[in-house]
């Protein structure tokens, strides 16, 4: 088996600079420049010779669009593909480019449901909870658990997709992700509910309310929690249940 010329500080440097994955958008390739970028402390340790460096971050300024924190999967991949070609003396790589664009769509809309739509909201929707209670570090809890979820997903996407290569796919696959997204959701819809009773006796809602229009502001606000897992988490229509919910409740 040959060594390794990788190693874990060399994938930790790629994860680090992930989290500028999206600082330069463009409308021609969208995040190809971020995805050269992250993965330039790679070409340095493959080509110390700076033309060969140059080859290499050409090679990876092609199109390139998928969720930011599942690209690191295909960063660790394409490393992996990068440095076989290189002990093979390897000068046509397609293949690595036809792997990147194979893996985009499903890990940007994967991406997308798994965090953009599950984790963000949940942990969002428990540091605004908390700050509504008057714990006034509601929003460092907010960033510490996200960031405690994705900074992993960051660096053990690259760590997985560089040792077992194209071989991770299949572990994804049979990795009970719906469950997973299906588990939040739940969590997030009794939240929603437990949150909104408990906003009764907050400051939000009036005390010189009279018990039915309290009972009105909750069961607008309820199903508004209810249906918003069937309106794939319109924001707007979010307050605007809300808003509609307060007005009733003053009428009445």
């Amino acid at each position: 088996m040959q060594k390794k010329l990788i190693t874990n500080f060399d994938l930790l440097k790629v994860t680090w600079r992930t989290l500028c994955f999206q600082a330069v958008w463009n409308f021609e390739r969208m995040l190809n420049i971020g995805f050269a970028y992250a993965i330039f402390p790679i070409a340095k340790k493959l080509y110390p010779n700076l033309e060969e460096q140059k080859k290499f971050i050409i090679r990876h300024l092609d199109f390139f669009n998928t969720h930011p924190y599942l690209a690191s999967i295909s960063l660790g991949i394409v490393i992996s593909e990068e440095e076989k070609a290189l002990k093979e003396n390897k000068e046509e790589i397609n293949n690595i480019t036809d792997m990147k664009m194979k893996l985009m769509g499903p890990f940007g809309a994967l991406g997308d449901n798994l965090f953009w739509a599950t984790f963000r909201p949940l942990f969002a929707l428990i540091g605004v909870m908390l700050i509504f209670w008057d714990f006034k570090w509601g929003v460092f809890v907010f960033l510490i658990a996200y960031n405690l979820v994705h900074l992993p997903v960051r660096y053990l996407g690259i760590k997985k997709g560089y040792q077992w290569d194209e071989e991770i796919i299949g572990s994804i696959c049979n990795f009970p992700i719906q469950k997973i997204i299906s588990l939040v959701q739940k969590i997030a819809m009794f939240l929603i509910g437990f949150g909104v009773v408990s906003l009764v006796d907050t400051q939000i809602i009036p005390k010189d309310m009279n018990f039915t229009s309290k009972w009105i502001f909750l069961v607008f606000s309820i199903s508004m929690a209810i249906s918003i897992k069937y309106l794939k988490g319109n924001s707007l229509l979010f307050f605007l249940f809300i808003a509609f919910s307060i007005i009733i409740s003053y009428i009445i």
